[in-house]
């Protein structure tokens, strides 16, 4: 399928004839005489295309009986037969303008035609502000269209429209890509958050989103469209002559919000005042002291009632026990830390996103090529998503009535240390910050000490650590910095999408398309716990898979009846075949080698992966009033009054 849409993209390039030509020429204006400047006119069914001069003049190559479009900013668009030379062609102006949106399958409507509520926007409204995900920048512009946004780094988004539905099933809307399924599963696992695919789509291909509201907008989508739709357009590159390349760049800074976190006291510090015979001190011999007693900090204890400080009283504080730490064997005072706010951990998120893509076009076809790369580092350390995205696309006319056409995707998206929403410190340090961080503990000098060795010094040492440092054993806290850099979260998802088609334009006002896509991912996870951790080691993989190829054929009718009367309809049918698998393998009872992450690294024989195989086929017609996925036959008609009719105003869909 990769192979096949490949060859039709790239073979979008070759010429073909075409069909004898007659010269037209002609006038544009509105409806008081004035001269449309620089109007756009086109052949219908066609991308051949011409700008009339800034006198509304155009001349233009066209066959005998065609049907031009002529459009203008400011003005609505205009079917008209092909007149002898000098004809003036009028357009109406903007209060009479029929507004045209995308609606299901990609078929373009009046706005007033439709049965049911619908709202579009354009896509430099969904990059006004530059983001790694443009579902962020659909927020507050759609009627009814609520997003949850998730603060962590390549999060999850919610995306609901008109409220929920179901306390049971999904209540997101589904998206649609060029009348395409696009697959948005919430990629969560293992305690973090993997964010949705949705974010895979390249947002500077975005031509403008569509916003299908209830079932009788996203019926042809069939029942996973029950929550309503987001219709994506993608670019079809320059229909006029010569080459448009754009480069942008841009880059976002933010910094951590200070008024969230707690207020530490400084007053107490780690251990419980009423334990310890020594006003809440342990008071014992340690390795280097000799066989004397000294005083030595509740390490063994992650909370913070302990001892008042006193900055004149000496003591074997955490980093005593730390090997490599400067104050390793030594007593210090005992005081609050210099840097012990949570502050001095999170680092400063940077994005930075840099985008080119090209478009070009002649009489016979259209060419477009882009590429977005962005790099979005978060608040925590070692924290990073990048993006490489690719878009290919172009169409060819082989004649005036028949276009090839193929768009292919590419997305390469790569995690490192995502957010975890878990109970674990491992996987949030949150939990550390907010309820057992004693002041005492120097948060730039577990950093130093962690890069020093890169070992997990912690600040909670076990008892057994005072009098033998080869029994140096983490209590129930791992250094953050270890959590961060060593017991890490990975992972990778390489994506293709895209189509092939063909449209043949049978007559002025009907046409038959047949269309080819594919929507392919692989995705790879990998989750360490190293030895020495709090918890015991292991290495855990997740490997992923989806595919959805849909086949569609359908005609579609747009005829006139009469001066008050228009038809338009549409028949199709639709093959969809899905298949996801998942597979999940472990270690069992740690790790053999430190840092060595295989699953034949196991202490023991891992136990036999967790398998996850779903396959479906579903054959039918995707349409209103569709009851079964076997066997449909739709056929979607609506018959309206022209809006230059002269009969009374009334709803004849």
């Amino acid at each position: 399928m990769r192979t096949l849409l490949a060859l039709a993209l790239f073979g979008l390039l070759s010429t073909a004839a075409t069909a004898q030509k007659n010269t037209i020429t002609g006038k544009v204006t509105d409806d008081k005489g004035t001269p449309v400047a620089f109007a756009t006119v086109t052949i219908k069914g066609s991308h051949r295309t011409v700008a009339a001069d800034s006198s509304g003049n155009f001349t233009l190559q066209a066959d005998k009986n065609a049907i031009l479009v002529i459009s203008a900013v400011g003005f609505g668009s205009s079917e008209t037969e092909a007149h002898a030379d000098g004809y003036t062609y009028v357009l109406r102006n903007r209060n009479n303008m029929q507004e045209v949106v995308v609606t299901a399958l990609g078929i373009k409507r009046t706005r007033n035609s439709l049965p049911y509520a619908t709202q579009q926007i354009g896509g430099d409204e969904v990059n006004r502000t530059p983001t790694t995900n443009f579902v962020d920048n659909l927020s507050g512009k759609v009627a009814g269209l609520q997003i949850t946004s998730s603060n962590t780094t390549g999060g999850t988004n919610n995306v609901i429209l008109r409220g929920f539905k179901s306390f049971t099933q999904t209540n997101q809307a589904l998206f649609v890509v060029d009348g395409v399924p696009y697959d948005n599963t919430n990629q969560s696992q293992n305690g973090f958050d993997l964010g949705n695919t949705v974010s895979d789509i390249n947002p500077e291909d975005i031509e403008s989103v569509s916003v299908l509201k209830g079932a009788a907008a996203s019926a042809l989508y069939g029942s996973r469209a029950a929550n309503g739709v987001i219709l994506i357009t993608t670019k079809k590159g320059n229909r006029k002559k010569g080459a448009d390349v754009t480069i942008s760049s841009g880059v976002t800074v933010g910094s951590p919000d200070k008024s969230t976190l707690p207020t530490y006291q400084t007053e107490y510090g780690q251990g419980y005042g009423s334990q310890g015979p020594d006003n809440g001190f342990y008071n014992q011999p340690i390795f280097n002291s000799n066989g004397g007693n000294v005083d030595i900090v509740q390490t063994d204890v992650d909370a913070a009632t302990g001892p008042a400080y006193d900055p004149s009283r000496l003591v074997y504080n955490w980093d005593a026990f730390a090997p490599g730490d400067p104050n390793y064997g030594k007593a210090t005072p005992w005081q609050p830390a210099a840097h012990h706010n949570a502050t001095d951990f999170f680092v400063t998120p940077v994005t930075t996103t840099t985008s080119v893509y090209a478009s070009s076009g002649t009489e016979n076809g259209t060419f477009k090529a882009g590429y977005t790369r962005s790099e979005d580092k978060g608040i925590l350390p070692d924290n990073t998503i990048t993006k490489n995205l690719f878009t290919f696309g172009g169409t060819h006319n082989f004649t005036d009535n028949v276009t090839l056409g193929a768009t292919l995707n590419y997305s390469d998206v790569a995690g490192i240390g995502r957010d975890g929403f878990t109970s674990l410190s491992q996987q949030n340090p949150m939990l550390d910050f907010r309820e057992w961080w004693p002041t005492n503990v120097d948060l730039k000098k577990q950093k130093a000490d962690y890069f020093y060795q890169h070992k997990n010094e912690s600040w909670n040492w076990l008892g057994s650590a005072y009098t033998d440092p080869a029994a140096l054993k983490v209590a129930y806290h791992n250094n953050p910095y270890w959590n961060r850099y060593t017991n890490t979260e990975d992972d990778e998802r390489k994506r293709y999408f895209g189509n092939v088609y063909i449209n043949y334009q049978i007559t002025p006002w009907l046409n038959l398309l047949g269309r080819v896509s594919l929507d392919d991912y692989t995705q790879f996870v990998e989750y360490h716990t190293e030895i020495g951790s709090v918890h015991q080691s292991q290495y855990t993989r997740s490997n992923s898979t989806f595919n959805e190829t849909n086949y569609d054929l359908l005609l579609n009718l747009d005829k006139k009846l009469s001066q008050d009367f228009h038809l338009t309809a549409l028949l199709g049918s639709n093959i969809r075949q899905n298949s996801s698998d998942n597979i999940v393998a472990t270690t069992s009872g740690g790790l053999v080698v430190p840092g060595l992450y295989e699953l034949a690294n196991s202490v023991q024989t891992p136990p036999a992966p967790t398998e996850v195989d779903w396959r479906r086929e579903v054959d039918g017609i995707f349409a209103r009033g569709a009851l079964s996925y076997k066997e449909v036959i739709t056929l979607e008609a609506t018959i309206r009054r022209d809006p230059s009719s002269t009969l009374p105003a009334r709803n004849n869909t």
